[in-house]
């Protein structure tokens, strides 16, 4: 009882009554002056990695049985949003400023969306995958960015406090103190409801997604679609020389990690049932990938609370070096996790290695990268101390352009953002 109220708590402090918190701090404070110096810290710790840049390829010609095609590698990238109610089109501004950074100046002017089904959960709404397409004007380099919008799959559980909301308790509250009610009731459910009979099904709709970005590419992708991309056919898999990408906020982080977890040892377990499955091809593919994930927000501390431990820990040398006794048993090259957390976010968290060695399965081969980063600007409260707002911390990291850059650019010797070598320190480790 204790942990829920907690979590209750700290997230209504962290994100709770944007609106609120935001209107009285710059109408007490002011907003941020144009011409005044930005000192937000921003320091980055970890060894160098590779930014969304480095996967973007240039186009190559491809020949087929029907003639001489062009076909590049194209850079897939899937965003999974955290608590809260989502609609559609909610990373249309990440994505826009992820294009921009990368020189995709083009999009086309239709996305493509898919209503995800699953033989598992039968006539069950499992969210909505839109895919958008993102090009430079020559067509030499693609990117389809992919939002996943899982939140309507606890629409169902959600209903269970739902009458709170109505005339018959809320005209009992103080008008704030109803605004603030209404958004526990709205927000606080999730992490309850993933840490229930909803995981599964949450989860089911990330491994989906990326099913579908394994699977098809923009062509032969129809502009509506409701059906499975069922991860036990090997037919699926058709696009694995494309590049993959992870964009989290706030729970996402956690769930993205549990859902890449769940789908390798899916795979891990059918093999081990039928070795010549031919999704064993579809294992050693991927144990041959270096797939990054950038989660802002990330909550990964948080969301272990109360969790089993993973079956393998503390034995990254054995599984993710090349001399390792288990190496053939990993799940990927390596799961490249950038943590973005600003300090004055009540709700995010810095991530230290021992967190990495006890609590996430080794099998993942995961090198960890932690950013802390002020997004939220420090005021003086004159002689009450400092304060950032902490809905800002938690929320406002897709404009930032330190974020946009450490992203697009990652972090290498030759190859880091102006922006970021300007506005960053680096502490590399080894």
């Amino acid at each position: 009882m204790h942990k829920i109220t907690l979590i209750v708590l700290i997230t209504f402090i962290c994100t709770g009554c944007a609106s609120i918190s935001r209107g009285v701090t710059e109408g007490v404070l002011g907003s941020r002056s144009g011409d005044k110096e930005d000192v937000r810290g921003c320091s980055i710790r970890g060894s160098k990695f590779q930014g969304l840049q480095s996967y973007l390829h240039p186009q190559k010609s491809i020949t087929t049985s029907d003639g001489a095609i062009d076909r590049h590698p194209t850079l897939k990238v899937l965003m999974v949003h955290g608590i809260g109610e989502h609609l559609q089109g909610y990373s249309t501004r990440i994505a826009e400023n992820l294009s921009q950074a990368l020189s995709l100046n083009v999009v086309e002017a239709r996305f493509k969306d898919i209503s995800i089904t699953h033989p598992a959960f039968p006539d069950q709404d499992l969210g909505k995958l839109r895919i958008h397409r993102f090009t430079n004007k020559q067509e030499t380099k693609e990117m389809l960015f992919y939002e996943l919008t899982w939140s309507s799959i606890s629409s169902d559980e959600r209903e269970i406090i739902a009458y709170d909301d109505s005339g018959e308790h809320s005209f009992r509250r103080a008008t704030i103190n109803n605004t603030m009610k209404g958004f526990m009731n709205s927000h606080v459910s999730y992490p309850l409801i993933y840490l229930g009979k909803s995981q599964a099904k949450i989860q089911l709709a990330v491994v989906s997604s990326f099913c579908w970005m394994l699977s098809r590419d923009w062509q032969t992708l129809d502009q509506h679609t409701q059906e499975s991309c069922d991860t036990n056919q090997s037919d699926n898999f058709t696009e694995l020389d494309d590049e993959f990408a992870f964009i989290t906020h706030s729970m996402g982080s956690r769930i993205v990690t549990d859902s890449l977890q769940e789908l390798t040892r899916h795979l891990e377990q059918r093999i081990k049932s039928n070795p010549n499955d031919q999704l064993v091809n579809v294992f050693e593919y991927l144990q041959k990938k270096q797939i990054p994930v950038f989660m802002l927000a990330n909550q990964l501390p948080l969301l272990q609370l109360g969790r089993e431990i993973p079956d393998v820990t503390n034995q990254y040398v054995d599984y993710c070096t090349n001399e390792g006794i288990n190496h053939n048993k990993r799940f990927f090259r390596e799961l490249t996790i950038v943590a973005f957390n600003d300090p004055n976010d009540i709700l995010s968290y810095d991530v230290p290695p021992k967190f990495v060695d006890n609590f996430m399965d080794s099998r993942l081969c995961i090198n960890f990268i932690n950013v802390t980063i002020n997004i939220a600007e420090v005021v003086d409260l004159f002689r009450l101390g400092t304060f950032a707002n902490p809905a800002v911390a938690h929320r406002d990291y897709e404009d930032d352009e330190r974020v946009i850059g450490i992203i697009t650019q990652g972090i290498e010797e030759q190859n880091i953002a102006p922006i970021v070598e300007e506005r960053c320190t680096w502490l590399e480790t080894r």
